[in-house]
């Protein structure tokens, strides 16, 4: 299960959203200008900007790390 800290209006955050979509991965999304706890939670791991994407509990980075793990998955099928 993948999480995607992200905002609206984040052309990233959406790119994550849609290539997580395309491949059938389950995913949720925390708007961090809605969550507060979130936003918090994001700024005391040292990170500022978003996305900000999980896997499994696991830090993967923004969408570049995820689409680079999207391809060496793809790649080992």
């Amino acid at each position: 299960m993948f999480v995607i800290y992200g905002r609206e209006n984040c052309n990233w955050c959406s790119k994550a959203e849609i290539l997580l979509e395309s491949l059938g991965k389950d995913y949720r999304y925390i708007d961090i200008n809605k969550d507060e706890r979130s936003r918090a939670y994001l700024q005391a791991e040292g990170h500022n900007t978003v996305p900000q994407i999980y896997a499994n509990g696991s830090h993967i980075g923004g969408y570049i790390e995820l689409e680079k793990m999207m391809e060496t998955n793809n790649d080992e099928s």
